[in-house]
């Protein structure tokens, strides 16, 4: 569910321990690095970087286009992050998460539901295994920009920022129905001849 907070937020004021084992510990320079390397000890930026060097966008805007141009909306935000966190290029290969080499996952909210597509920030999948670290969803950082449409612009209103971990204490997930069950109807024995 997206929850509109009125202001910008870190919610996690700290990566995960499995990350933190990997953030600069001095002045990261990435304008040599490409967005979509898998990235090194050493080559991570905190949470909290990440959310200062992004917070210069709010306030922005990028095109609408149509609106059968998620895609196309979602590369120009993508960019522009890419630009802010220091990359010298902008690179996307359509992959999760969005900006591998931070472990970012990109959202651009004009609607009320986060669509996470096919992973939970919960589900502790493995995402990546760089040498002889390896990257859950639990430790992905959501970069979430909360937008409005207007005269055929997208403004950036409010920047949301969570890893994995705690991202449905900010942002709960649908429940639905727990149970699921089907339901079995008895076909006759000779309905396949």
């Amino acid at each position: 569910t997206m929850k509109h907070f009125g202001e910008n937020c870190l919610f996690s004021a700290f990566d995960t321990p499995n990350v933190s084992e990997w953030i600069s510990s001095s002045a990261l320079d990435l304008s040599s690095i490409m967005p979509i390397q898998k990235p090194s000890a050493g080559q991570l930026l905190s949470i909290a970087d990440i959310y200062r060097r992004l917070l210069p966008l709010i306030g922005t805007s990028i095109d609408y286009i149509d609106a059968h141009q998620e895609r196309n909306r979602g590369s120009a935000l993508h960019a522009k992050i890419c630009s802010m966190l220091g990359y010298g290029e902008y690179a996307d290969d359509g992959q999760y998460p969005d900006i591998v080499h931070q472990l970012i996952e990109v959202k651009l909210q004009t609607s009320p539901t986060i669509d996470l597509g096919m992973h939970s920030p919960l589900d502790g999948e493995l995402l990546l295994e760089t040498g002889k670290k390896s990257f859950t969803s639990k430790d992905v950082r959501y970069v979430i920009f909360d937008a409005k449409v207007d005269s055929g612009r997208i403004s950036l209103d409010n920047l949301y920022v969570v890893n994995g971990e705690h991202f449905t204490e900010a942002f709960p997930l649908f429940q639905g129905k727990v149970q699921n069950r089907k339901l079995q109807i008895p076909l006759p024995k000779d309905f396949f001849d």
